[in-house]
């Protein structure tokens, strides 16, 4: 958002509470709060299977919504290849938005979000679309090990991105090699793949996402036996194009657990951003339809 519009959005805000100063101050501070809460937009969006509901309490929340049909209309497409009775497991779930369509459409879902100002939108908009039968959400990071690790946020936005699992250094690498100050650190629950489904008796997935900024190997290959089974027939993962070495070391690993590539795309949306070089990759298990 520009520095004009930011600046006339606060006007605006400023206008509609005005008239609150002739009250008390304490009345005046619990009616702006609720004028807060009454005034946050619930955005629709028409899909195929439903019509589903959105809580956005922030531009970037609007800009998801906006967005949906034409940010990863791949994803959709491979959601909508999921069979009756598939589970699909959403890691790096963000708001909900893959979660709540696949839900939508009949698929059990279990979505992975650690970082909190997220976590709350996604059980909102599970709420929000009475999918709770359908879509867990789940307040766990994936990772490398078991264990509280600190979560490295570069934002407090709501619908952000861009975090870090167990991040070291003093500053989070971005999208197109840009570094990221740290805004906050959030201690969170980490858990293996592998000893999620092993010693949590969860429901064993079908088709995994795996969107979380950087540490997807990581993930990966403390996961080998339950990627391993012949019961995961897909696998979607976002991948950073320049980092050949990443590339290289990602599909031996995959395709080392019986996957092969199929497709690799992205939106035109991202054409001449810091994102262009970003992919969705998915791959298939050897002897999949």
């Amino acid at each position: 958002m520009t520095d004009t519009k930011r600046k006339l959005t606060r006007l605006y805000a400023w206008l509609i509470s005005l008239p609150l100063v002739m009250l008390p101050r304490n009345k005046h501070l619990a009616f702006r709060a609720m004028l807060a809460e009454d005034m946050v937009p619930t955005a629709t969006v028409k899909t195929k299977h439903s019509t589903l509901k959105l809580h956005c309490p922030g531009r970037l929340l609007a800009y998801r919504a906006n967005t949906f049909h034409t940010k990863e209309p791949e994803t959709l497409a491979w959601i909508d290849s999921f069979e009756p009775g598939d589970v699909f497991w959403d890691i790096g779930a963000n708001v909900g938005l893959y979660s709540l369509y696949a839900g939508s459409r009949g698929t059990q879902v279990l979505s992975f979000e650690p970082a909190a100002p997220n976590f709350y939108l996604l059980c909102k908009n599970v709420h929000l679309n009475d999918l709770g039968k359908m879509v867990t959400p789940l307040c766990i990071a994936l990772g490398g090990s078991n264990g509280l690790l600190p979560l490295s946020m570069s934002s407090m936005d709501l619908g952000g991105a861009e975090f870090s699992l167990n991040e070291q250094a003093g500053s989070i690498s971005g999208a197109g090699s840009v570094q990221l100050a740290i805004e906050f650190k959030q201690q969170v629950m980490s858990y293996t793949i592998d000893s999620l489904v092993r010693e949590q008796g969860i429901p064993f997935p079908n088709h995994i996402k795996v969107d979380v900024d950087g540490i997807e190997e990581l993930i990966l290959s403390n996961g080998v036996q339950t990627l391993a089974d012949p019961k995961v027939k897909t696998l979607a993962l976002e991948t950073n194009m320049d980092d050949t070495g990443f590339v290289e070391r990602i599909t031996a690993l995959v395709e080392s657990l019986g996957f092969k590539l199929y497709l690799r795309e992205r939106s035109p949306i991202f054409d001449n951003t810091r994102y262009q070089n970003f992919y969705n990759s998915f791959y298939r298990k050897v002897g999949q339809p």
